[in-house]
């Protein structure tokens, strides 16, 4: 990778490499919580329950439709 000679250069370099790497730290936040919270979500969506009320898979599928 070639430097750039002159300091604005750089700067301005840095400066775009700074703001890629916060939107890419944001987006792997962003997709860490759709993943954590996604099925959370999804179930109370379709209004399912956990394994003691569970409903069937065909009532769940029902809901969502």
């Amino acid at each position: 990778m070639a430097m750039a000679k002159s300091p604005a250069r750089r700067r301005s370099l840095l400066s775009t490499l700074m703001v890629m790497t916060a939107e890419f730290k944001m987006i792997l936040l962003i997709r860490k919580a759709d993943e954590s919270a996604g099925a959370e979500h999804l179930n109370k969506a379709i209004g399912a329950t956990d394994a003691r009320g569970a409903k069937s898979d065909e009532d769940v599928a029902t809901s969502v439709l």
